[in-house]
């Protein structure tokens, strides 16, 4: 049995968990794409070949590695024969942490499953496949030196050669390392790669010319060629040169027959032309006369469809004016003008009243309103405290015993509001000793003399009150008074709440005046109609309704007249249709 692999075992590599591979005699393999074929022809590689780096897999060696040998689980492993007998040879994959690239390693003996695999079918852990392996001079190969020595023939007594590739010179072992590869690639090898290796098998210099066939036949060689290259053409267009010729063939006939044809019909038709002479010039007048009859009724029937026009659009004009009076009626079938009018007048109003109320406080600050408000509300409780407590005022106390004439002078030296209506009593002023009191009053009333106060020490002016006696003397005017500044104080509360609510009135506002002209886009489209529009269509679909009548009658008189209209274009049509008929008879007679 000569030497060689015997045995290919695939654990955990490529497509297989398991694979066993005889190779001992000839094997074909057959099977669907992507079933791993492929696969294993390449793993020949790993055997023959001393350096992953020389292997061609059709892939990246990172690829090509994380494919076969995705862990330490992963062996390709081949049994082989060598000239000291049977012994393993084989490659394991590495662990990530390890550095991924796989060992390869050779023991004596032949393959045995249970070295690599346990009774459950799972791989041993390296350490122990290593551990059962050692008994038979198991031996890691360190480098590609020692892979191709373990394959080659050992020289000279000497090595660990098995004899797996045996080469008369093993210095030849780069060439049949180049051959192996492309023969395991023969779908993708050129025929230059293949002559190349040929020749360096061969030992014969790739460089050069290995027989010179012009050296051998001279100028005959140079004639044979053009001729090659001549018959070469010819063939190539061989199918187009013979269709060219049946073309020519087939033309000459053809020419040949129109020829005859030609000639006999000539004749025919010089005495077809004798016997029809006069038929022919009764068919022309005949022909001339439809023609100008034709272009009569041509422009009549172009009137006619003017006018037909016409009444169409007189029509179509009509019908839309009352369809849109019908959608209007449909429209305003329960609108109520009173009401629509009255919420124009009270949105218009509203309006009225949001702007007055906009422009007040446009002129306000909000602190003089606040003052404002303050102001009022101080004296609106003053005269209502002074109504409530009249009888108790100081100014009816002092009345029962000082005359108008005597108070008079002290308007200016005293506040009215701020002491004369103030009540006597609890909750206000107490007059310890009134007789003293009223006495203090008559000497300054006497001492204050045109507004000012004159004693033995000083002159003062005094400012001018502006409230007289009168309006304390009488309830009603008070009352009148508190009116007007309740009054007064409301508007000034209406004008701060106006400041403080300016957007939402601003809002109110532009929401009035939407309802009253409607609502747009910001291109300017209307989306909503506003009340006065829609009051304004109701107006004139009112007047416009009182037309309908007319409108009914006038599009009954259109309807009439468009089918007269299309009445007479038929009648024009027909008889244009029957003079082309005469007219063309006159052609053919012509062309005859």
């Amino acid at each position: 049995m000569p030497n060689g692999p015997q045995k290919l075992i695939l654990i955990r590599a490529g497509r297989y968990d398991y694979a066993e591979v005889e190779l001992s005699g000839s094997l074909q393999i057959v099977g669907p794409n992507n079933t791993g074929k492929t696969t294993l022809i390449n793993t020949l590689q790993f055997l023959y070949l001393d350096d992953r780096r020389h292997m061609d897999f059709g892939h990246s060696p990172e690829e090509t590695r994380d494919y076969y040998f995705p862990n330490q689980y992963s062996y390709v492993l081949f049994e082989c024969l060598g000239v000291r007998g049977k012994f393993v040879l084989g490659w394991r994959g590495q662990s990530k942490a390890a550095g991924g690239e796989p060992e390869r390693f050779h023991y004596e003996g032949p393959y045995d499953s249970a070295d690599f695999l346990t009774e459950q079918d799972q791989v041993r852990e390296p350490k122990a496949i290593s551990a059962r392996l050692s008994g038979r001079n198991y031996t890691a190969l360190k480098s590609a030196q020692d892979h191709r020595e373990l394959l080659l023939q050992a020289t000279k007594g000497e090595g660990q050669g098995t004899g797996v590739v045996a080469l008369r010179d093993n210095d030849k072992y780069p060439h049949f390392r180049e051959t192996l590869k492309n023969l395991l690639c023969l779908s993708t090898i050129t025929q230059d790669q293949m002559r190349d290796r040929l020749l360096m098998l061969a030992g014969l210099p790739t460089e050069k010319y290995a027989l010179d066939v012009r050296e051998l036949f001279g100028e005959d060689y140079e004639r044979i060629l053009r001729l090659k290259h001549k018959l070469v053409r010819f063939k190539k267009h061989q199918g187009q040169v013979e269709q060219l010729v049946d073309t020519c063939a087939r033309r000459d006939t053809l020419r040949g027959g129109l020829i005859y044809r030609w000639s006999d019909l000539k004749g025919k038709r010089e005495a077809f032309e004798q016997a029809h002479t006069t038929k022919v010039e009764g068919l022309k007048r005949n022909a001339l006369e439809a023609a100008g009859r034709i272009q009569i009724l041509q422009s009549e029937v172009n009137d006619r469809r003017t006018e037909a026009s016409s009444f169409s659009e007189t029509k179509g004009g009509l019908q839309t004016q009352l369809n849109q009076l019908a959608a209007q009626a449909r429209e305003f079938k329960d609108f109520v003008e009173d009401l629509e009018s009255a919420t124009l007048n009270n949105a218009k109003a509203e309006v009225s009243r949001l702007k007055r109320e906009l422009d007040e406080a446009g002129k306000e600050n909000r602190a003089k309103a606040e003052q404002k408000i303050q102001l009022y509300g101080d004296l609106v409780k003053q005269k209502r405290r002074t109504i409530a407590d009249f009888d108790r005022a100081l100014v009816t106390v002092l009345r029962r015993d000082l005359s108008d004439d005597e108070l008079a002078p002290l308007r200016p030296a005293v506040q009215l509001r701020t002491y004369f209506t103030q009540p006597v009593g609890e909750g206000g002023i107490r007059l310890h000793q009134r007789d003293e009191f009223v006495r203090l009053l008559r000497v300054l009333a006497q001492r204050i003399q045109d507004n000012v106060y004159r004693d033995g020490v000083v002159d003062v002016p005094l400012p001018m009150s502006q409230h007289s006696l009168a309006q304390l003397a009488n309830p009603d005017t008070v009352r009148e008074r508190l009116t007007e500044d309740e009054e007064t104080l409301s508007r000034w509360q209406t004008i701060l709440n106006t400041i403080v609510q300016r957007e939402s009135l601003e809002a109110q506002l532009r929401a009035r005046r939407e309802e009253i002209e409607g609502k747009k886009d910001a291109s300017g489209k209307e989306i909503t109609e506003g009340l006065a529009k829609r009051l304004f269509r109701f107006e004139q679909f009112q007047i416009a309704k009182g037309n309908e009548p007319r409108l009914k009658a006038e599009l009954k008189q259109a309807e009439e007249a468009l089918t007269a209209a299309g009445a007479r274009i038929s009648k024009a049509g027909e008889a244009n249709r029957h003079r082309s008929r005469v007219k063309g008879h006159g052609r053919a007679g012509q062309g005859c």
